[in-house]
């Protein structure tokens, strides 16, 4: 996740989540989808990090 530290701090779990998202889905359009699917993270993955990140 290439979101900063600063930014998580500032956004919702739900913001966080959905721009997440939409950064891997942005990124999957240029690479193997082989690959993508190895870096492909779930969305309670992603609250999961959220949530320990943001006490």
């Amino acid at each position: 996740m290439k979101t900063t530290y600063k930014a998580l701090k500032t956004m919702t779990e739900d913001e966080f989540v959905a721009n997440e998202l939409k950064k891997q889905e942005e990124a999957f359009k240029t690479i193997n989808p082989i690959l993508a699917d190895l870096l492909t993270e779930t969305e309670e993955e992603i609250r999961e990090y959220y949530r320990s990140h943001n006490h």
